[in-house]
């Protein structure tokens, strides 16, 4: 028998599609914890009219494969056949020897049709994950969609596919590394969580030093969860893992090994990972930072100054970092635009240089703490959408994230024991460009207005400030917009 006969297909596709014969998915593929981009998708299945194939996107171990098998689950509660279900794992070895078009074939004649009719008149929802593996799956997706009208496809990606293939009918919904919220409601029994957290009924920023007080005191009893999520990242797998040495270990190998050594070069095409590799260490040394392409290719001596940018764009779309562009706020536009690089978790860092907690300096812990900032803050909507975050740098003057849309938001990292302010500070000189310039401090008694300051100043410590938007977010609302 030959490895891609159509028995084999049917077995695996009867191995992956448990609930076919069991009715249900079983409890190991479920999590507690449903993610803001489940609750965006299902909204989107339940749509009789809405046709477009949806693609989850994001770094690999950020829960893509439970969000897809969360939906298969609730489809089912909601009455859909089970066979009607069908994931396939791309991943899986089989599927490089055997082409997507044969296998839906093969489930097509020999499952949907050679079931039971009930069932036949509901759409049928195909679930692939990691799609990006799959050499050639728009021709595929759009030759299902075109043979048969009556199905919804949903993929997952840790590749952000590019303008071209979401104007053809690809709504991508992003799921990067947890919250701080996310991270306490697994570490934490969740139920102990929303009652205890003192929230003031009015914004953050216009509330009373006695109800920030009240917010801080509320929230203490997270900060110890605060530096191991700092220390071990948002990866929803090795929240609960102990073993730090484990946790680095499945960072290097699961998150980074498996995106520079599988993804980018299946889907860009490209012979192999290594130079990808060596551009990436030199990155997570340098981040966050601004990047020149010409002295990277000086330093690492090994790629043209083209290729770099060009990997750096694979990089940046593989969701293993995020760029941040300049601004220039009414001044002299900048000379040279360089990208500014952050890593989509701070524990990649950690892991890739195997620092043991205590190992982590107070310049790292920094840059660490913008990052993740930086990270919540670009996920900060109610929904999978990103906003817009550049950063501003003139001669002297440097502000850390600049964001635009419903308020204009300056934020500036400072997370020190001792924070040094005045009226030069830029976030603060040029405070009366935006509607709030907040700086994110790192203790308790550094949240709320400093007297001698322009009134729409604001401190708040990281740890509440992310907590907060990952609060907001689960419950469909925008912290930044209700500030």
């Amino acid at each position: 028998m030959r490895i891609t006969s159509p028995e084999n297909v049917i077995r695996i596709l009867t191995g992956y599609n448990h609930w076919w014969r069991l009715g249900s998915v079983q409890a190991e593929h479920l999590k507690p914890i449903r993610r803001t981009v489940f609750q965006e998708a299902m909204k989107i299945l339940n749509s009789a009219d809405e046709k477009r194939i949806l693609c989850i996107v994001g770094p690999r171990r950020t829960g893509k494969t439970t969000v897809l098998h969360q939906l298969i689950s609730d489809l089912i509660a909601k009455g859909i056949k089970s066979r009607n279900l069908v994931y396939l794992n791309i991943g899986h070895p089989f599927f490089s020897m055997e082409s997507l078009d044969e296998v839906l074939s093969i489930y097509f004649e020999n499952i949907y049709l050679g079931g039971e009719e009930s069932g036949r008149d509901q759409y049928v929802y195909f679930f692939f994950d990691d799609i990006q593996l799959s050499v050639g799956w728009e021709k595929s997706t759009k030759r299902l969609i075109s043979l048969y009208p009556n199905i919804k496809i949903i993929m997952s990606s840790t590749i952000t596919m590019s303008v071209h293939d979401a104007d053809n009918g690809l709504l991508l919904m992003h799921l990067p590394p947890m919250s701080f919220y996310e991270y306490c409601q697994v570490s934490v029994k969740a139920e102990y969580i929303a009652p205890a957290i003192a929230v003031p009924e009015k914004s953050v920023i216009k509330a009373e030093p006695q109800e920030l007080r009240a917010l801080a005191s509320s929230i203490l009893p997270f900060r110890k969860q605060f530096r191991r999520y700092m220390y071990t990242g948002g990866f929803p797998r090795l929240v609960m893992e102990k073993n730090n040495k484990r946790v680095q270990l499945m960072i290097l190998e699961a998150v980074v090994g498996e995106t520079l050594f599988a993804d980018i070069p299946t889907y860009f095409n490209i012979r192999d990972g290594i130079e990808l590799y060596k551009l990436f260490f030199y990155l997570c040394l340098n981040t966050p930072g601004k990047i020149s392409y010409e002295a990277t290719a000086r330093d690492l001596d090994c790629l043209a100054r083209p290729t770099i940018e060009k990997y750096v764009g694979y990089i940046e779309r593989a969701n293993l970092i995020y760029l941040s562009t300049p601004t220039d706020l009414g001044d002299k536009k900048n000379q040279k635009i360089q990208p500014k690089i952050y890593l989509a978790d701070a524990a990649i860092l950690n892991a890739i240089m195997i620092l043991d907690d205590l190992q982590v300096s107070q310049e790292q812990l920094q840059n660490a703490m913008e990052a993740t900032v930086y990270r919540h803050l670009r996920f900060s909507g109610p929904d999978s959408t990103e906003v817009k975050i550049n950063y501003y740098s003139e001669r002297d003057k440097n502000i850390d994230m600049v964001l635009t849309g419903g308020k204009k938001l300056f934020v500036d990292v400072r997370h020190t024991d001792e924070i040094k302010l005045s009226l030069k500070t830029p976030s603060i000189s040029m405070a009366n460009q935006a509607d709030i310039s907040l700086i994110v401090t790192k203790r308790d008694v550094d949240f709320g207005h400093v007297p001698g300051l322009p009134k729409n100043v604001f401190l708040i410590p990281a740890h509440i400030l992310l907590y907060l938007i990952g609060r907001a977010k689960t419950e469909g609302k925008s912290l930044i917009d209700e500030m």
